[in-house]
């Protein structure tokens, strides 16, 4: 499997964020709803339920669940406090929910947008206690783009697993080091493609050793290892500090009828590790990391 990690989230009102128009329900309905995803939470499966009040009053929000013929299940908000979320009249409240599984199988049909929905429940003032089911605009593709990836990461799964070791090798010098990717077929008989590893933010190739690529992968060979050769991509003071998706390795890949990238997460110790490493190989540099 491709190592994805779950991020938690705190809601808060804001007006609607990003200039996003949440589809408008029918007008008894007080809510409006829409569905985004900021882009340090690309990999962890968690998407933005904003819930606008369009009402003249307030309304305290106590559930949310959204629902897509894309996946399997709902994406359930999980209140961080009892009570629920107050949102004030023309505000909106970022929600976080996890995806459920993705529906992968053939014949979906080809306007799934139309079926994305969120279930609010809520109470007003004046209205009381009402769940409402509204569709949920998604202006960004929020929804099939993580589809996609989901499918993608099913169909290499089921062939093998990559896993980026944790333990980085610093070289000699300290200006390189080595990011292991382990590679553990799972004994069927299918393949992927493993086309190409992607720069990030952090850590670029060594120019001097090329990484692997179009390298065929079949369920039934034996685990192997593959290395990247890195070097920092930056040494700015801010390229640390503001970090989100450096260490988050992209792979291009193709597996059944699949394709597409992929970023492998190494977990935390891994994240220390690399910002050990930039730090030290851009000392020793003579540069700021």
């Amino acid at each position: 499997m491709l190592l994805l990690t779950a991020a938690v989230f705190t809601s808060g009102c804001t007006g609607a964020p990003g200039g996003l128009s949440p589809a408008t329900p029918p007008a008894n309905h007080p809510v409006a709803a829409a569905v985004d995803q900021g882009r340090a939470h690309y990999t962890d499966r968690v998407v933005n339920l904003l819930i606008t009040n369009i009402s003249p009053d307030p309304v305290l929000v106590t559930s949310a669940t959204l629902h897509s013929p894309l996946y399997d299940g709902a994406a359930d908000w999980k209140p961080t406090r009892v009570g629920g979320t107050k949102v004030s009249a023309g505000s909106t409240v970022s929600l976080p929910a996890e995806l459920p599984p993705a529906e992968c199988s053939a014949g979906q049909a080809a306007d799934e947008a139309a079926g994305h929905r969120i279930t609010v429940t809520m109470d007003g003032e004046r209205s009381g206690l009402s769940t409402v089911e509204v569709r949920a605009n998604d202006p960004h593709n929020v929804l099939s783009r993580n589809h996609s990836e989901d499918c993608l990461a099913q169909a290499a799964g089921s062939v093998a697993a990559l896993r980026i070791d944790q333990t980085l090798k610093v070289l000699p010098g300290s200006r390189s080091a080595l990011v292991g990717i382990d590679v553990r077929p799972t004994g069927g008989k299918e393949s992927l493609v493993i086309e190409s590893f992607g720069t990030t933010t952090l850590l670029d190739e060594d120019s001097k050793h090329a990484w692997p690529r179009n390298l065929r992968v079949d369920g039934a060979d034996a685990a192997s290892r593959l290395s990247l050769q890195v070097v920092p991509m930056r040494c700015d003071p801010h390229a640390l500090a503001e970090d989100k998706l450096g260490t988050r390795i992209p792979v291009s890949i193709a597996a059944g009828n699949h394709h597409g990238v992929l970023r492998l997460d190494g977990g935390h110790d891994f994240d220390r590790a690399v910002y050990r490493f930039i730090t030290a190989a851009c000392q020793a540099a003579g540069q700021r990391g």
